[in-house]
């Protein structure tokens, strides 16, 4: 990826971790049992083995089916994927469409890194 691309994303990181951030707050998964900092660190397992975001929103929904994932936050977080971040990806890569798949899923990997500190100071402070 290059500089630009970079600064690009580099600029939209408040947006990421403040939208990150509400995800976790307005769906209150820290105090949930539904849900445990093992299952978002195989989500960020996925999104880190795979460029494939419907391979990343299959393992959601599987998790959401075998109960491991609550159903609300496992839901948002694929709106969040399908639209927030889709959203900023096209953005970034407006003159640049080659760049697309490699942009969305730098996005995606940090939304989950944000979102995954916030869940973790949230369980840790209750």
């Amino acid at each position: 990826m290059n500089i630009f691309l970079k600064k690009k994303i580099e600029e939209q990181l408040d947006n990421i971790i403040e939208n990150a951030e509400n995800l976790v707050i307005n769906t209150n998964i820290a105090n949930k049992e539904k849900i445990s900092q093992n299952q978002i660190r195989n989500i960020i397992e996925i999104a880190n083995a795979t460029n494939s975001l419907k391979a990343l929103k299959n393992f959601i929904h599987y998790q959401i089916g075998r109960n491991q994932l609550d159903g609300e936050f496992g839901n948002q977080l694929i709106n969040q994927l399908e639209n927030f971040l889709e959203n900023i990806t096209k953005e970034i890569t407006r003159n640049s469409p080659k760049s697309e798949n490699s942009v969305r899923f730098s996005l995606i990997k940090q939304y989950l890194g944000y979102l995954n500190r916030h869940y973790v100071y949230l369980t840790k402070k209750k």
